[in-house]
């Protein structure tokens, strides 16, 4: 096995496993596999790849809390929306004057989507969800177009949202595109949800 990995290239590795059976009194037996022989530098390559994809993983959450940054100037610049703080992460949440609900700005980089959702959380978000479902037709007429609603079934949590397909975030001159999309969502949620909201127990 050492010999074949030393004449392989790249593209092929070679590991020989040792099985060993264990019982503790009168269990059934176990196997136990332990590593006799393994690609030449595997241990370091492995280790240098996840190194790799740890940085790429920075550098995508530093471009959000950038793109975060910019679209938390945008909105309290022209709209008098004050979002949290921007950080390097894939959303930025927005208070909408109920606890237990937020509106949630988020990004999905690999799929190149952007989002507004109505968050809901807590022990009475599917009460509240329910609520506001009963009024969806009102709500979609109120805002001209559909909404994805999410019931979220093996969470505490819900959400109401809209998409934006195709945003690119490492397209920095699309921002500005991106940032009109963004806070005319907001906005509408703003104005259909939070009232309903209020006056739901």
């Amino acid at each position: 096995m050492d010999w074949l990995n030393s004449i392989s290239d790249d593209n092929f590795k070679f590991f020989a496993l040792e099985v060993e059976l264990w019982a503790i009194g009168d269990s059934n037996y176990a196997p136990k596999f332990n590593i006799v022989c393994k690609p030449n530098q595997w241990s370091r390559n492995a280790k240098d790849g996840l190194k790799n994809i740890d940085q790429t993983k920075s550098e995508t959450k530093l471009t959000q809390k950038e793109y975060w940054t910019q679209l938390s100037e945008h909105l309290s610049e022209h709209h008098n929306i004050q979002p949290q703080k921007p950080n390097a992460q894939h959303w930025m949440n927005i208070t909408i004057g109920r606890t237990s609900a937020k509106i949630a700005c988020i990004n999905k980089s690999r799929l190149q989507i952007f989002g507004a959702e109505l968050y809901l959380y807590n022990d009475n978000a599917k009460d509240l969800y329910s609520g506001l479902l009963s009024q969806k037709d009102s709500i979609e007429s109120e805002l001209d177009y559909k909404l994805d609603w999410q019931y979220l079934e093996d969470k505490i949590a819900c959400r109401v949202a809209i998409y934006l397909d195709n945003a690119n975030i490492n397209e920095h001159e699309t921002w500005t595109d991106i940032n009109l999309w963004m806070s005319e969502k907001i906005i509408d949620f703003i104005k259909v949800f939070k009232q309903r909201l209020q006056q739901l127990d």
